[in-house]
């Protein structure tokens, strides 16, 4: 949570009803962050950030390239490609899953 920025109106303004200020970030299996983006209103919703960043237009247009599908289990040699993982905030995409529950 933070204070109203002086002149920011009520982009900063998101729907649980306080002000603050977005990161996406995205980081590996040993938590190590790949990608940080912060500043973007609060108001904003996480796919329009997503979408409209950096990560995703390299992404997208194979500047950045996911590791080769791998096998993930000997007794069953199917191979799996990688993702990001991203909460239900995120539409999905061919690098972007979301959990299941």
């Amino acid at each position: 949570r933070m204070i109203k920025p002086a002149k920011s109106g009520f982009m900063n303004f998101n729907y649980k009803h306080y002000f603050s200020v977005l990161l996406l970030a995205a980081c590996d299996s040993q938590y190590k962050f790949l990608y940080i983006n912060v500043g973007a209103p609060g108001k904003s919703s996480d796919s329009t950030i997503f979408k409209n960043s950096k990560l995703y237009s390299q992404l997208k247009s194979g500047q950045i390239k996911m590791p080769p599908p791998r096998t993930i289990s000997e007794s069953r040699p199917t191979t799996v490609p990688y993702f990001l993982i991203g909460d239900e905030g995120f539409g999905l995409c061919d690098f972007l899953i979301r959990p299941f529950a």
